[in-house]
């Protein structure tokens, strides 16, 4: 990669609200995403029960450091209990010599270093404050710290209920439009509480990176930034990026009509001769040095940083994803130039089938399936039963374009 590959141009079009921000000039663009092979996932039927009634709201700005739902810390379970389960876990998948010679292993390990990982461990918990589980930092070092490209390894997708009476666009902005709304009962702390069975609550504070999230690649370990009072959408179309301002200093969003206009137009745009987006399919280490050779031009360090703070990124492909196959391989790993694998996205064909690409860093499946509820809830109307004990969005006064 040279130090400087791209142009990168400014400009605003679209009655001034969408801004390009990227007309790549040349790139080289790694083919390791041709040898990726996609999985079709099952449909599988989602359960999200939310606790309608809070006794109080809670503060964003500490969502994460303050227990509000008084929930008791994640025990640690006994080494006597794990170990078995370990040993069941493997069983089917080895040869009766190698479980035989497996079991023996696991002995030897209860016995010796076992007990003093164990006792290391347990010890490691007993404070308060970062990190507030006994596997939150494991975590959080793992996704941070891995070095393999996002694709397939890291980043996975949701295929959404098709609605074959509208159009790409359409949905496009029906779904972007309600995130932004459902985003707005986090900020305001009023985001419900979640059963997690048994009348348990689940842990609130990884909403807090739902919002503007950005994974912004280091050397050995990746930052995650946050930008929760964004006002944007970072739109992605043929290799061409865009930032469009979907909400007003004074809270007024886009109608869902303005933004659909908007994005029929970015999808007419020409595409891209090259585009620095497929660098967010890359070896870590190999986009970070990549992104840091960008950032010492000013106007293009200016326009990544616009990228970053999209609440939600929404690619408008320019192909049909076909079955559930095709949109699977799609969803997984598809074409890395119109891609942003450090954000969320919204991906939406041409045959206005929608999924979604994730971020996984810093949250996880119950999280990305409640808001997928509620927002495909929102967009139903009244007579939706998929956000049960959920408050409607709120209503944000209009602004059209």
């Amino acid at each position: 990669l040279g130090l400087r590959l791209w142009n990168v141009a400014w400009f605003h079009r679209l009655e001034n609200t969408a801004s390009v921000l990227f007309r790549p000039t040349r790139m080289t663009v790694s083919k390791r995403l041709a040898r990726l092979v996609g999985h079709a996932g099952k449909q599988m039927p989602l359960r999200m029960v939310c606790t309608r009634s809070m006794s109080t709201k809670y503060n964003f700005d500490t969502l994460e450091k303050d227990n509000f739902l008084g929930l008791k810390r994640l025990p640690i379970p006994k080494l006597e209990e794990t170990m078995p389960k370990y040993l069941r876990s493997i069983e089917p998948i080895l040869t009766p010599e190698e479980f035989a010679k497996a079991k023996a292993e696991v002995a030897e390990f209860v016995e010796s270093s076992g007990k003093l990982l164990q006792a290391k461990l347990e010890s490691e918990d007993q404070h308060e404050g970062y990190p507030y589980s006994y596997i939150q930092k494991h975590w959080d070092d793992m996704y941070l710290t891995i070095r393999c490209p996002a694709p397939v390894n890291v980043s996975p997708y949701f295929k959404l209920v098709d609605d074959p009476s509208k159009s790409q666009c359409r949905r496009a902005a029906e779904f972007a439009l309600s995130y932004v709304r459902w985003t707005r009962k986090i900020l305001d702390g009023t985001l419900e509480p979640c059963s997690g069975g048994k009348g348990s609550n689940l842990c609130h504070s990884a909403y807090k990176y739902m919002i503007g999230i950005s994974k912004i690649p280091k050397k050995d370990r990746d930052v995650v930034e946050l930008y929760p009072k964004s006002r944007t959408l970072t739109v992605i179309s043929k290799g061409n990026v865009f930032s469009v301002e979907v909400l007003s200093e004074d809270g007024k969003i886009l109608s869902v009509g303005a933004l659909e206009k908007q994005l029929e137009e970015i999808a007419a745009a020409p595409a891209a001769q090259t585009s620095i987006c497929a660098l967010t399919s890359e070896d870590r280490d190999v986009w970070a040095e990549a992104r840091g050779k960008l950032e010492a031009d000013p106007s293009t360090a200016a326009a990544l940083k616009a990228l970053d703070q999209g609440v939600l990124t929404v690619v408008l492909e320019d192909a049909e994803a076909g079955d559930r196959a095709g949109a699977s391989r799609a969803l997984l790993h598809g074409a890395a130039g119109n891609r942003w694998y450090d954000k969320h996205m919204l991906v939406a064909f041409k045959d206005a089938q929608l999924g979604l690409t994730l971020e996984h860093s810093m949250s996880d499946g119950m999280n990305w399936t409640r808001f997928c509820h509620e927002v495909m809830a929102d967009i139903e109307g009244a007579t939706s039963k998929l956000a049960p004990g959920c408050a409607a969005l709120p209503a944000l006064p209009t602004l059209d374009a």
